[in-house]
């Protein structure tokens, strides 16, 4: 993530001396379901004959006798007629499968069930399966219309929660949500008439759940926004977000996912849902990385790839250097995250995804000096921190997050190289674990040195071997082995990494403080 920014400084800018303002419970269908004619019962009485369907948006359900079916999970639906019972719902919803991953026409969807497919009609999906996973209670999903009611013609209404796993143009993973899908009949004809996310489960909605979308591609990059945003700024983010990954390319190399999802939300509220926040404190954020890390074995298989959402009031307000600087640092957290075999402390996953944006932004040194002097003298501080920003830090809910990242980033002028990002890239894959130790070759942008063979290959032993016993360590992306404490092998990881630099922690410690000092001067606490 990254904070907001009133406008973050370019090479011109700083040179100019320009500051930068701190930015799942089943319920079993009790009843069976048998087909007699063209009435299907529910464990109600027979559909009465008067009721006028609409046919448009309807299915008869002999019409659905022999079609294609989502799976109903024996699981969730244990006894064999209550899965047949719900015939009808799975073939409905296969259809809608069809419609949304191939663009065939739809039958038999009306209300919110009917907006999802055609919200995702320009939308790039390669994939998209459902799965009925359990029998809800009969509500509607939060947010969608009503399903037909009494007086309506409504005689049978069935709510199922659904696992929906989908794949957007240069996904790698299924991204899984959960979703309670209304299915209701009237006179033997079915319709799916809602459709949304599946709040009693906790998952997130997807931005079009929120409003209509637009789609805007460059190069690598889809950009997802609500459909209310200027035509010619989604176009430009896209743009700059594709320079962006190509100033990533260049630090980090090129061996990370590559294609980027980007969001763009109309508003804080929809930011907020998107990534589980909150909206007062998205304000404080420029842009956020969320998703799974391979690190710890959490390779996103099964909760899909990250994506880049970008707030709305710093989509407004920003120049386009700021632009590129923020989703360099987006961009960074995306290329790091692949291959993670240890998680780094946040202030060095902060502050070199900040040394990555100083770089395709072009910055020079002096310039990033100032950048972070600049930071520093905005947030104010009263004392010189005893240790490096943790999570609490960085976490806009709990207060204020720019101190935290001009501190960071002024750690990672102390470690050595805010300057130089393809060395302070070479410590963080050590740290991260992203190198393969036995390795050959000549490492490109941003690979692990020579030197750091050993170091790792030590690493692995004193870690992996001594926690798990013997054999090899974990690869990238695997689980650590029973018994392993992932926290300990993370530790031990940082520091190989601070001593392949020739450090550790109290000593980067000191000549942070002193960092500091140098840039704002003496603080209470300093040495």
């Amino acid at each position: 993530m990254r904070r907001t920014l009133s406008g973050v400084p370019g090479p011109e800018d700083l040179a100019a001396g320009a500051a930068r303002p701190s930015r799942r419970g089943p319920r079993r269908l009790r009843a069976a379901a048998v087909l007699a004619g063209s009435v299907l019962v529910v464990g109600l009485a027979a559909v009465p004959a008067g009721a006028a369907p609409d046919r448009v948006t309807c299915v008869p359900a002999l019409a659905l006798r022999g079609t294609a079916r989502v799976p109903v999970d024996p699981a969730g639906v244990p006894q064999p007629g209550e899965r047949a019972a719900l015939g009808p719902v799975a073939a409905l919803l296969a259809g809608r499968d069809r419609a949304v991953g191939g663009g065939v026409p739809a039958q038999g969807l009306t209300g919110t069930a009917a907006q999802v497919v055609a919200r995702l009609r320009d939308v790039p999906v390669t994939a998209w399966s459902s799965r009925v996973v359990a029998v809800a209670e009969p509500s509607v999903p939060d947010g969608s219309a009503a399903a037909p009611g009494p007086g309506r013609g409504a005689d049978v209404r069935v709510a199922v929660r659904v696992e929906v796993r989908y794949r957007l143009e240069g996904d790698v993973h299924d991204t899984v949500r959960d979703r309670l899908v209304v299915a209701t009949a009237s006179a033997g004809c079915w319709r799916l008439a809602a459709d949304g996310p599946d709040r009693a489960t906790g998952t997130v909605p997807d931005l079009w759940d929120l409003g209509p979308v637009r789609v805007e591609r460059s190069g690598r990059v889809v950009a997802v926004a609500s459909a209310g945003l200027d035509d010619g700024l989604v176009r430009q983010v896209a743009e700059d977000t594709e320079a962006a990954a190509a100033g990533v390319d260049a630090v980090w190399g090129t061996g990370w996912r590559r294609n980027t999802v980007l969001l763009l939300p109309g508003s804080l509220e929809d930011a907020a849902a998107l990534s589980r926040g909150d909206a007062t404190a998205m304000a404080q954020l420029a842009a956020v990385t969320y998703g799974p890390s391979s690190a710890h074995g959490q390779d996103g298989s099964a909760f899909g790839d990250q994506r880049v959402l970008f707030v709305p009031g710093a989509l407004t307000s920003l120049t386009a250097t700021g632009r590129r600087f923020v989703l360099a640092h987006e961009l960074t957290h995306e290329a790091t995250a692949s291959g993670a075999r240890y998680s780094v402390p946040i202030w060095l996953s902060e502050c070199f995804a900040d040394v990555v944006g100083f770089s395709a932004i072009g910055a020079s040194a002096a310039d990033v000096d100032r950048y972070v002097e600049a930071d520093l003298r905005a947030a104010a501080l009263d004392r010189l921190p005893a240790s490096l920003p943790d999570v609490a830090s960085f976490d806009p809910a709990l207060g204020e997050v720019a101190a935290a990242y001009a501190l960071s980033d002024a750690a990672c002028l102390a470690l050595g190289d805010g300057h130089r990002p393809g060395r302070l890239a070479r410590v963080y894959r050590t740290a991260a674990g992203t190198v393969d130790p036995a390795a050959a070759g000549t490492p490109g942008p941003g690979a692990a040195a020579p030197w750091a063979a050993p170091v790792l290959a030590g690493l692995r032993r004193a870690v992996e071997g001594a926690a798990a016993g013997p054999g090899p360590g974990p690869g990238p992306g695997e689980p650590p082995p029973p018994g392993q404490d992932p926290n300990a092998a993370d530790a031990a990881a940082l520091r190989a990494a601070l001593a392949s630099v020739g450090t550790d922690e109290a000593r980067l410690v000191a000549a942070w403080h002193r960092r500091v000092v140098d840039l704002v001067g003496p603080l209470p606490g300093s040495p």
